[in-house]
């Protein structure tokens, strides 16, 4: 499904081949408070920016993680913004082994390669995350202001 979405705004930090769910995690609270931003108004929401060739080879393999911010805060510099515009919406259990992602391979085919592509974990299964959703956004157009 396509949808506009608007300017959003985000503190990341970037994940390394190795790491562990936890090790990002501490990595973005030891960034919060290094940013003096502590009473900042953070969403509940996490999520990994990737890779678009990563995730044509059933590879979960995030370049960064990052929580949203309710609004921008000023003199913050780390605080980094995602585009308005339209995106690409899906939700996949990109986790497993069965997963294809031929259909969106599909769709790109003959068009540019996404340059932001982000996956956020759908909280709809607790117990093994192995087996949860991911909410997939694929930008295809900023919006021109």
């Amino acid at each position: 499904m396509c949808m506009h979405l608007k300017e959003r705004y985000y503190l990341q930090v970037p994940c390394y081949k190795r790491d562990l769910l936890a090790d990002m995690e501490i990595r973005l609270a030891k960034e919060k408070s290094e940013q003096g931003i502590d009473n900042a108004m953070y969403l509940r929401q996490y999520g990994y920016k990737i890779s678009y060739d990563a995730f044509c080879e059933q590879k979960f393999r995030p370049d960064y993680y990052f929580i949203y911010l309710n609004e921008k805060v000023k003199d913050a510099p780390n605080i980094l913004k995602l585009p308005e515009g339209d995106y690409l919406c899906f939700r996949e259990r990109i986790l497993e082994e069965a997963w294809n992602p031929q259909r969106i391979i599909s769709y790109f085919q003959g068009k540019a390669k996404p340059e932001l592509m982000l996956a956020m974990e759908y909280e709809d299964n607790l117990d093994n995350y192995a087996h949860a959703n991911y909410e997939i956004q694929i930008l295809l157009e900023k919006t021109r202001k």
